[in-house]
């Protein structure tokens, strides 16, 4: 199932990039937004968002890019180019994510670990062995 979603996810890109039209402007000048001038109450993780605004015909629909493990949201990212002329909206989230369900995961006997860890990474919550995320740290908030 985990295959299929990703071989899935991984046309939608392709398309997404061979099916753009000629950019225009706009999409070079991602805005970059703080995360806690949005809420002073993020304290980790303060590195700016990239967000950039339809550079096509709107869908008035919002593309969310989470990066995996240690990303860093930038500018020049062209996935996000193509989606922006495509016409979405397109927001490359800033979050907790320095380490990986993987390194964590894998000695726990709780069979639900890996949620447990992806969910504390989006509404905050323990992570054994690794502490807490705040609420206010999470993934929700950031993206509210």
């Amino acid at each position: 199932m985990l295959q299929r979603f990703r071989s899935l996810v991984f046309i939608f890109c392709c398309s997404l990039l061979c099916s753009a039209p000629v950019y225009g402007q706009a999409y070079l000048r991602p805005l970059a937004t703080m995360p806690s001038d949005t809420d002073p109450r993020i304290t980790i993780f303060n590195q700016p968002h990239m967000s950039w605004l339809p550079d096509g015909r709107p869908r008035n629909q919002l593309l969310v890019f989470l990066p995996g493990t240690n990303g860093q949201p930038r500018a020049n990212f062209p996935f996000a180019q193509a989606a922006s002329a495509l016409g979405y909206h397109v927001i490359f989230l800033m979050y907790p994510d320095t380490v990986a369900a993987q390194q964590v995961c894998p000695q726990s006997p709780d069979p639900n670990a890996y949620m447990k860890f992806r969910l504390a990474i989006i509404q905050g919550g323990e992570i054994d062995g690794l502490g807490s995320i705040s609420p206010a740290d999470s993934i929700e908030n950031r993206l509210t």
